[in-house]
């Protein structure tokens, strides 16, 4: 397989906006990129695309919520999955940013099956070049790195794993060590913590405890 390789510079917004073209185009039919994230570099799917799922899989991607989807904003993730009064009011106050939400399926989503069985997980990417990648695929996108296998944060690493393994590669240079997004169940009224992150769980515990008591 023949890997394309992008480059994405913020500062060039018509070669920006051309490679956010030509992704969508790729991950509508099916295809699988490597995309740099807040976090890490991460395969990046359709979230919809029942046969780039399968290719996920085959890669050995595990299906289940540690497999998030990134959505434009809150609008698009109301159309997949259930987001209730909580998860709205944290979306609100940590999103964009490195908070990831555990909500339910709506019973109609069209989000694959062969990525998300028990639910699903949720952010607004502060990443500009994901969160602008799902507003112009126009769908949610799934991002996932290999089971059991580190995060890649470094170019070199990331072309050495997926070169000719992967429709396309979009390079941002090396991208920070930072620690995995805070994730959260709020699937039932007493949010969960799944994964300490960035953003410490008391500051989420202290919203909700604040909004019950207005409420």
């Amino acid at each position: 397989m023949k890997t394309k390789l992008y480059q994405f510079i913020l500062k060039e917004r018509e070669k920006t906006a051309k490679v956010l073209e030509n992704l969508a185009n790729l991950l509508r039919n099916g295809g699988v990129a490597v995309i740099p994230t807040e976090t890490c570099y991460s395969l990046a799917i359709d979230a919809t695309n029942d046969e780039a799922a399968q290719k996920l899989n085959a890669l050995g991607v595990k299906p289940g919520l540690t497999n998030p989807i990134i959505v434009s904003d809150l609008r698009m993730a109301n159309e997949y999955t259930l987001i209730n009064p909580l998860a709205e009011k944290i979306s609100h106050s940590f999103m964009p940013g490195p908070v990831t939400l555990v909500v339910d399926l709506l019973p109609e989503t069209k989000l694959s099956k062969n990525v998300f069985t028990d639910g699903a997980s949720f952010r607004i990417s502060s990443n500009v070049f994901t969160r602008a990648l799902a507003s112009e695929l126009e769908k949610p996108i799934t991002v996932s790195i290999l089971s059991d296998s580190p995060p890649i944060y470094k170019f070199k690493d990331l072309y050495d794993t997926f070169n000719t393994k992967l429709d396309a590669i979009v390079s941002s240079g090396d991208l920070p060590q930072v620690m995995p997004s805070t994730v959260v169940d709020v699937r039932s009224p007493v949010p969960h913590l799944v994964r300490q992150g960035p953003v410490p769980f008391d500051e989420i515990m202290n919203l909700v405890a604040k909004t019950t008591v207005e409420a």
